[in-house]
C-alpha cells in the first residue's frame, strides 16, 4: 500500500509556476499558496530508491497539466507522465490537496476504489497533528475477506525555510510530515508505525523535495527532487 501511495502522490507532489501569454490564455489555471499551475505546465523530478541493503536506483520522470477534471464534487488539475500515468491535485488557499486510492484484491486481482482527498494543510500552527486521511483496502482469499486500513497523520514541522534543491533556491519552505499507521482486521487490536513522509513546499511550486522513510524497517526507501519546470 505504501507504495501505491507513493506513486499516486508522486506524480501529483511536484508543480511548476505559470504565467499567461495575453495573446494564448490558457483553458484553465489553478492558483493558490502552494500551487500554480496551467494547462500545459510540464514538469521534471528525480527518483532515488534505497533498498535495506545499502544499493539505490535513480531515475527521471516528467509530467504535463493535460487536463481538468472533478473528484469528490472538487476541480482537480489532471497530470500525466511519459508512461500515461495519471495524478491529480487541487488546492485551496494555503491547503495543498492530492488523491489517492483505497485497493480491493480478490484472489489476487486487483480493483481500485474510489479516489480519496487527501488535504496537506500548510497554514496549521507548527507541531499541531491532524489526520489527513484514512484509506481501507479489502482482501479476499477462498471466500474470506479482511481490511487493512492506513491512517494518516499530518502536521507542519517547521516554516520560513530556505533551501537549495538541485541547485535552485527556494525560500518561505514549509517542511510538513504525514505518518502512516497501519491495522488490520486480522489483528485488530495492534496497530504498526509504518512510515513517515516528508514533504518540503515552496510557494507556487509546491513539493520540491520529498522523503519517505521505512518505519518498520528503519531505512529511507524513497527520496524525489524538483529538477526543472517549464510553464
Amino acid at each position: 500500500m505504501k507504495k501505491l501511495l507513493f506513486l499516486l502522490l508522486t506524480g501529483a507532489l511536484f508543480f511548476t509556476t505559470s504565467c499567461n501569454n495575453d495573446d494564448d490564455e490558457p483553458a484553465f489555471t489553478f492558483d493558490c499558496t502552494y500551487m500554480k499551475v496551467k494547462e500545459g505546465s510540464k514538469l521534471t523530478s528525480k527518483i532515488e530508491s534505497f533498498d535495506i541493503f545499502g544499493g539505490s536506483t535513480e531515475s527521471t520522470t516528467t509530467s504535463e497539466v493535460v487536463d481538468q477534471s472533478e473528484i469528490d464534487n472538487t476541480l482537480v488539475a489532471v497530470f500525466e507522465n511519459e508512461m500515461g500515468l495519471q495524478s491529480f491535485v487541487t488546492c485551496e488557499g494555503e491547503k495543498f490537496i492530492v488523491t489517492a486510492q483505497g485497493q480491493t484484491m480478490v484472489d489476487g486481482a486487483v480493483t481500485m476504489t474510489e479516489d480519496i482527498l487527501l488535504t496537506l494543510d500548510l497554514g496549521r500552527t507548527v507541531g499541531e497533528d491532524y489526520e489527513v486521511a484514512t484509506i481501507v483496502s479489502n482482501t479476499t482469499f477462498y471466500g474470506e475477506t479482511f481490511q487493512t486500513i492506513n491512517k494518516y497523520i499530518g502536521r507542519v514541522v517547521e516554516k520560513d525555510m530556505t533551501m537549495v534543491v538541485e541547485g535552485t533556491t527556494y525560500t518561505d519552505v514549509v517542511k510538513f510530515e504525514m505518518e502512516s499507521y497501519t491495522t488490520s482486521s486480522l489483528v485488530p487490536d495492534l496497530e504498526l508505525f509504518t512510515s513517515t513522509t516528508t514533504y518540503y513546499m515552496a510557494p507556487e511550486v509546491a513539493t520540491i523535495l520529498t522523503e519517505i522513510y521505512d518505519e518498520s524497517q528503519g531505512f529511507l526507501t524513497l527520496k524525489s527532487s524538483l529538477t526543472s519546470y517549464e510553464y
